[in-house]
């Protein structure tokens, strides 16, 4: 009476076990390709020298487009947008351009291939990095085993330094269109920035970022914070949250700098300082300012100095107005003032 009951549940267990194995047989290459992607991801990242704790990977193909290789299998999608900020790289940085013969070097026609690889990094920064024609050697054997650690003599060479995914999304230039980051974690890069500017104390929820573009031996952002304030970044070319990183508040940035904050009015803000102060005071008209510093629940204190050789420490609140006066005569904040005795400039 339940022979037939036993015979369809033994028919469906078969079923689901056959399934399993088939699934389990079918997603094996995939999962395989998948590490041997993300093994050159970290050989690239080895070798380049940027600090990644890898997220995810793809390899970046010129001559096809249409298909590539995520780790995570992710959507091909337009990265952040584009830009929109000018900027590519600045300041004596490299240069893209394919068509010049002195950007990046690609191989020829009929060569080895070059490895491209697009990197995500738990860090909250991404990175394109262009390897020599052989690529990361050292993933794996044909047979699947692992492979010995290449000999430094076999490692691949890096063609051109790599690439932080800001720059590339703004750099106007014809190969730099093309190597923009696509994966999701890429999307955007203000997490990994708020990242480097709090291991120097300062808490900044970014509304703003662009690329200042880089040297050979360091890269320069502009950010802009939700409290009214803003950055510029100067860090490591290869970003690393290991080695020295500097911001800069734009309030501070010396004319002469050979960069400027776009994102944060300094011209308005100082305006309406100077304004403020000829209208509280009778004995000042102002001839210099300065930022002194940021007060522990994020107001900004500026100082003023007048023609008239006094000076005045100014509070601007995080609603963007001015609301406190102290001359430098006080005696608890005379020793701070710097901007006193001046001449008209």
């Amino acid at each position: 009476m339940h022979r037939p009951v036993l015979a369809f549940a033994s028919i469906v267990f078969t079923t689901l076990v056959v399934g399993v194995l088939f699934a389990v047989e079918c997603s094996t290459p995939a999962l395989a390709a998948n590490q041997d992607l993300l093994d050159k991801a970290k050989a690239a990242i080895a070798i380049s020298g940027i600090q990644c704790d890898l997220a995810d990977a793809r390899e970046i193909s010129l001559t096809n487009e249409s298909a590539p290789n995520s780790s995570r299998g992710g959507r091909r999608g337009g990265g952040m947008g584009g830009g929109g900020m000018g900027g590519g790289s600045r300041g004596g940085g490299s240069r893209f351009d394919d068509d010049s013969g002195g950007g990046i070097a690609m191989a020829k026609p009929g060569a080895q291939r070059t490895a491209i690889y697009e990197v995500a990094c738990h860090e909250g920064l991404g990175f394109v990095v262009i390897l020599g024609p052989s690529g990361p050697s050292g993933a794996a054997n044909s047979d699947g085993a692992p492979s010995q650690a290449p000999a430094v003599s076999d490692a691949p060479k890096i063609l051109a330094e790599p690439f932080n995914c800001l720059e590339l999304e703004e750099s106007p230039d014809k190969l730099a269109r093309k190597l923009r980051c696509q994966l999701d974690a890429n999307k955007d890069q203000s997490h990994g920035l708020e990242s480097l500017v709090a291991s120097v104390n300062i808490t900044c929820p970014i509304t703003a970022r662009h690329s200042l573009g880089h040297t050979e031996k360091a890269s320069f952002f502009e950010i802009a914070c939700q409290n009214g304030e803003g950055y510029i970044l100067t860090t490591s070319r290869a970003l690393r949250f290991d080695q020295t990183v500097r911001a800069i508040p734009c309030y501070s940035v010396p004319p002469d700098a050979g960069m400027s904050c776009t994102l944060t009015d300094v011209a308005g803000t100082l305006q309406a300082l100077k304004e403020f102060v000829s209208t509280k005071t009778q004995d000042c008209l102002p001839v210099a300012q300065r930022l002194v510093g940021i007060s522990s629940v994020g107001n900004m204190v500026f100082e003023v100095g007048c023609q008239s050789g006094v000076a005045y420490m100014v509070r601007r609140t995080q609603s963007n107005s001015f609301d406190t006066l102290t001359a430098c005569t006080e005696k608890a904040i005379s020793n701070s003032c710097k901007l006193t005795n001046l001449t008209a400039r």
